[in-house]
C-alpha cells in the first residue's frame, strides 16, 4: 500500500513539475529548490554530506559576511544554502545568527528551530569562530511587559514540549532605566489579561470569543481615555524625559486587521479619539471597482 502510495505522488509530482516548466511558473519552494540544486551536491551516500558545488564556491569569495535574522524560523534547505554560500566548508565561520527561539511560530512552514538551539547549546562566549553573545537586556518595555514575558514563557517553556526550559539564565532583564523615577507611580506597572466575552451557560471558567467588534473598541477607547485622563507617564526619547501619554502613542495591535481594523478605527473616531489604519487593500478592492466589477 505505501509503496504504491509513495509511486502516485512521485508521478503526481513529476507531472506537476512538467506543467509549471511549460507555463514558466514555479512557487518560492520550487525556486529554493533549484537554488539548491544550483548551489549543493548532495554527497551524502559517501559520507560527505552536502558539498558546495563550483556556483556556490564562486560565491563564497564573493561574501565576506553573511548576516542571518529571525534566525530561529530557518528551514534545513535555507541552513544548507547558507552554509554553501559561506566560508563554513573551508573552516571560516563568517555568518552572523540573530534569533529568540520564543519567537519560532513557523513550524508549518518547515522551520527548524533545533537548528538554533545546536548553537546556542554549544557556542560559547570564549569562542571566537563559534561565538554565543546573549543580548538579555530589554530597553523598550516597562518592567511590567519584561515580567509578563518571563511568568508566562517559565511555565509554559518546557524542554519536554519546546526543547528547553526557561530558566532565571534565559529571563529578559529590564533595561529601561528611564523609567526609573522616584516621581512617576507607574514604574510598578503589571502586566494584565483582559477577557472579553461571555459565559457559557452554567460555566464560570469558559468564556466564549467576543464576536461584537464594538463591545471590545469601546472597551479600548474607555482605558485609552482613562490613560490619558490621569496622566499615565511614557518616555519621550526627543526630550529625554517623561512626559503624559497622548493618543499617537498607543498602537492597537490585532490578530487579523483585515475587515476590523476599519472598524475599530470609527468607531474610535466616534468616541472623539484620532485613529488610523492601515490596511492591505488594493485597487481592485476599493468599493467604485468592486462595484463596476459586479
Amino acid at each position: 500500500m505505501m509503496r504504491c502510495l509513495c509511486s502516485l505522488l512521485k508521478d503526481f509530482s513529476f507531472a506537476l513539475m512538467e506543467e509549471k516548466n511549460k507555463r514558466r511558473i514555479y512557487s518560492f519552494n520550487d525556486i529554493a529548490h533549484f537554488a539548491l540544486e544550483l548551489l549543493v551536491d548532495d554527497c551524502r551516500k559517501e559520507g560527505k554530506g552536502f558539498v558546495p558545488t563550483n556556483i556556490a564556491r564562486r560565491y563564497q569569495k564573493q561574501f565576506d559576511e553573511i548576516y542571518v535574522d529571525e534566525y530561529q524560523d530557518t528551514s534545513l534547505l535555507q541552513e544548507v544554502i547558507l552554509n554553501a554560500v559561506s566560508g563554513v566548508s573551508v573552516g571560516k565561520n563568517n555568518i552572523f545568527m540573530v534569533g529568540d527561539i520564543k519567537q519560532s511560530i513557523y513550524g508549518f512552514r518547515q522551520a527548524r528551530p533545533d537548528i538554533f538551539l545546536e548553537k546556542y547549546n554549544t557556542y560559547t562566549n570564549e569562542s571566537q569562530s563559534e561565538k554565543l553573545i546573549c543580548l538579555y537586556s530589554n530597553f523598550r518595555s516597562r518592567k511590567g511587559v519584561v515580567n509578563g514575558v518571563n511568568s508566562v514563557f517559565s511555565n509554559i517553556m518546557r524542554k519536554a514540549t519546546c526543547d528547553m526550559d526557561y530558566t532565571e539564565k534565559e529571563y529578559l532583564n529590564y533595561g529601561a532605566v528611564y523609567y526609573e523615577n522616584p516621581c512617576d507611580d507607574t514604574v510598578n506597572d503589571i502586566c494584565e489579561l483582559i477577557t472579553i466575552g461571555k459565559r457559557t451557560p452554567n460555566s464560570y471558567e469558559i468564556w466564549d470569543d467576543a464576536d461584537d467588534t464594538e463591545t471590545v473598541a469601546l472597551y479600548l477607547v474607555n482605558r485609552i481615555k482613562s490613560m490619558i485622563h490621569s496622566g499615565y507617564k511614557v518616555y519621550d526619547g526627543n526630550t529625554g524625559s517623561l512626559r503624559n501619554i497622548r493618543a499617537g502613542d498607543i498602537a492597537v495591535l490585532m490578530r487579523n486587521a483585515k475587515g476590523y481594523s476599519s472598524q475599530l478605527a470609527d468607531i474610535f473616531s466616534a468616541n472623539g479619539l484620532s485613529a488610523f489604519t492601515e490596511t492591505k487593500g488594493g485597487f481592485f478592492i476599493s468599493p467604485e471597482i468592486n462595484t463596476i466589477l459586479s
